[in-house]
């Protein structure tokens, strides 16, 4: 019978893969792709919460000035100045709230971690009363990183729709704009020519 995932094991496998032992990252994947949805090797087990782990560290390295400057392309392309300036104004503002915001959830999630890994495991092993402890731990703490992850990539989402309304209501504005001055043109130009005809 293969061996149930543990905190050890976790902990041994993690500290391998970080000192670059490619084939056992390798043969994890293997396991995990084989059955996705049932992570039924301790192995499948260790890679998910490595990963996950390692897409918390890499959501968590994504600063406001990295927002602001990225998107200092798409700001570029907005041709009148004011309107380019109050637009990059209003995303440095949204991205140091969102800054502060997921840095704050973050901070709340390491104050919280191990109480949320015990309430977790207590949960489990209520359901599951012949699991053993080591097992619960590694479900528990999967299930308690991916949350987190996902409330980091939701604030990232909510983020990137900002910028969006942003970027896009200044290029809505600028069209209308321009609609508008070719109206007047138009209209100036066939008023001359109403005032060709009537001389």
């Amino acid at each position: 019978m293969p061996p149930e995932p543990d905190r050890e094991g976790y902990l041994d496998y993690k500290a391998k893969v970080e000192k670059g032992d490619s084939a056992l990252q390798q043969r994890a994947e293997l396991d995990c792709e084989k059955n996705p949805d049932t992570l039924s090797t301790a192995l499948a087990c260790y890679y998910n919460l490595h990963l996950t782990e390692k897409n918390i560290v890499k959501s968590l390295q994504k600063r406001d000035q990295d927002v602001i400057r990225e998107s200092a392309s798409r700001i570029k392309h907005i041709r009148h100045p004011a309107v380019r300036q109050e637009v990059s104004s209003g995303i440095e503002k949204l991205a140091k709230s969102w800054d502060a915001a997921k840095f704050g959830n973050h901070q709340e999630h390491i104050e919280r971690h191990d109480s949320s890994i015990k309430k977790a495991i207590a949960k489990r092993q209520e359901q599951n009363p012949g699991e053993s402890p080591g097992k619960s731990w590694v479900w528990a703490k999967l299930d308690v990183e991916n949350r987190h992850l996902g409330r980091l990539e939701k604030y990232d989402k909510q983020l990137l729709e900002g910028i969006d309304n942003w970027i896009e209501g200044a290029r809505r504005a600028e069209a209308k704009s321009l609609a508008a001055q070719v109206i007047a043109r138009s209209r100036q130009r066939d008023h001359g020519n109403d005032n060709d005809r009537e001389r």
